[in-house]
């Protein structure tokens, strides 16, 4: 019963926020943690979709790098590698990988080694 419920929540949700949309929902979730934040402009690709850090002026720790996934394939390895990159690039604490579609198990295996920098979103 609950997969079937959690089923119909992630559909509802990729349905309801396709594409930057998405973007939106995740970004209006950290602020309601308390998090100012930066969204980058649609259609740029700056490799990075969102930072976030966790005070009022967006000076302090955490800074949280956030790369989205909105297409159909999974998340594979490069894209982590890439997202760790981005986060050295930006001085981030911390990376958020978010994916509807998946993660590839070459990234989960990946997921011990960056455990105290990386977090993986997925639709569960």
């Amino acid at each position: 019963m609950n997969e079937f419920i959690l089923d119909r929540i992630s559909e509802f949700i990729i349905r309801k926020f396709k594409g930057h949309d998405m973007e939106w929902l995740i970004e209006e979730i950290l602020k309601a943690k308390g998090f100012t934040t930066y969204r980058s402009p649609e259609g740029a690709n700056y490799c990075v979709d969102i930072l976030a850090s966790a005070d009022t002026l967006g000076f302090g720790s955490p800074r949280i790098c956030v790369q989205m996934k909105s297409t159909d394939g999974t998340v594979d390895r490069p894209t982590l590698d890439q997202l760790i990159g981005t986060m050295s690039n930006y001085n981030a604490d911390y990376g958020l990988l978010i994916s509807w579609s998946g993660i590839k198990s070459s990234v989960n295996k990946e997921i011990p080694k960056q455990f105290f920098k990386v977090r993986l979103w997925d639709s569960e």
